[in-house]
């Protein structure tokens, strides 16, 4: 098994000069919020009536759409028919800066890398930050803390595409989901201890087992952990 640690590489301005950094988010299970539409078109029913001298007959048409709640759970099953596989009790999914992973039921340990069909790319990326860093010396030698507060705010893309892949049951996914994804984040400079909530708000369209879907809504995460090195 594979720590789950994800970090993103960034220059922190600190008091007194530019020291090196990286945005180190630790990641957690994450929470879909999410809903697929599909079209239901060519709804028929038809009433028959009839009298001592004819007959009506009534008929009715309807297009309707279908909007059913998207989970991680489904994710998981999605992905599972993707690459043809099963995964373990408990498995999760978590989504970060890095990507996204199947972890175990810990949450903490990467089991899948599903970056063959799921790939992201960021059209613009902003990280404003805020740092209060104390230094200390005294006769034990020199030490820091204070706080950091850190964001990231992108417009991001996630592509989902296992048209290459032979799958479970024969069908294939394809779509895209677009919009803000935005990651706030505090660490303690004395211990390395990171706090982070990330959310990732959108809509896409595309095929979800060959069946034409719009989907939309949020993706959420919270986690917390020590940054490496502490």
């Amino acid at each position: 098994m594979k720590k789950l640690i994800t970090t993103m590489a960034l220059s922190v301005l600190a008091v007194g000069g530019v020291r090196a950094a990286v945005f180190f988010v630790p990641l957690g299970p994450a929470t879909f919020n999410l809903n697929t539409t599909v079209y239901a078109p060519n709804q028929q029913s038809a009433k028959t009536n009839q009298t001592a001298t004819s007959t009506n007959i009534t008929q009715f048409f309807k297009s309707a759409v279908i909007k059913t709640p998207f989970s991680s759970s489904n994710l998981l099953a999605l992905l599972a028919n993707s690459f043809n596989t099963n995964f373990p009790a408990g498995s999760q999914i978590a989504l970060g800066p890095g990507g996204l992973f199947v972890v175990d039921s810990s949450g903490t340990n990467i089991i899948f890398s599903p970056s063959s069909v799921i790939s992201f790319q960021s059209d613009a990326s902003f990280f404003p930050s805020t740092e209060t860093l104390i230094t200390t010396q005294n006769a034990s030698g020199t030490s820091q803390s204070g706080s950091l507060t850190e964001e990231l705010l992108a417009s991001r893309t996630m592509t989902y595409d296992d048209t290459l892949n032979t799958t479970t049951d024969g069908t294939h996914t394809k779509f895209t989901f677009r919009g803000l994804f935005t990651v706030n984040k505090t660490e303690n400079l004395k211990t390395g201890f990171v706090k982070a909530t990330s959310q990732f708000q959108g809509t896409g369209a595309g095929t979800v087992r060959d069946v034409p879907t719009l989907l939309t809504g949020t993706i959420s995460e919270k986690s917390s952990g020590t940054q490496p090195g502490f």
